[in-house]
C-alpha cells in the first residue's frame, strides 16, 4: 500500500515529492468527504449528475496541470543514484523533446 501512494503522490522518479499530486489529493478527498457529509449527516439528496460534472472538473484539472509540468520533473535513470546533478541534467538534455528548441 505505501509502494502504490509513493508511486501516486511523487514524480517520475519516485522520489520527488509533488505538490500538484499531493493539492490533488487533498481535493478528491475534501470533495468526497462533503458528499458524504451532505447526503448522511444533513440529509440532502444525492445528485449525481453534479457530482459527476464536479469530479470532473477535479480530475480534468489535475490531468492539465500534470500535462502542463511534465517537462519539469526529474528523470529516473538507471545509472545514478541521485548524488550526481550534472549527470541528471545531461541526461534530461539528451532525452527531453522539449531541451531540443
Amino acid at each position: 500500500m505505501n509502494t502504490i501512494l509513493k508511486q501516486l503522490l511523487t514524480g517520475k522518479d519516485n522520489q520527488t515529492h509533488d505538490l500538484v499530486r499531493w493539492l490533488g489529493t487533498i481535493v478528491v478527498f475534501t470533495a468526497l468527504t462533503l458528499t458524504i457529509y451532505i447526503v448522511l449527516w444533513r440529509g440532502q439528496a444525492f445528485e449525481p449528475q453534479a457530482f459527476c460534472f464536479g469530479m470532473s472538473s477535479i480530475f480534468t484539472t489535475l490531468g492539465a496541470a500534470l500535462k502542463l509540468k511534465e517537462t519539469t520533473e526529474p528523470y529516473n535513470y538507471p545509472e545514478s543514484n541521485g548524488s550526481n546533478a550534472s549527470k541528471a541534467a545531461d541526461y534530461q538534455d539528451a532525452h527531453d523533446p522539449m531541451s531540443k528548441t
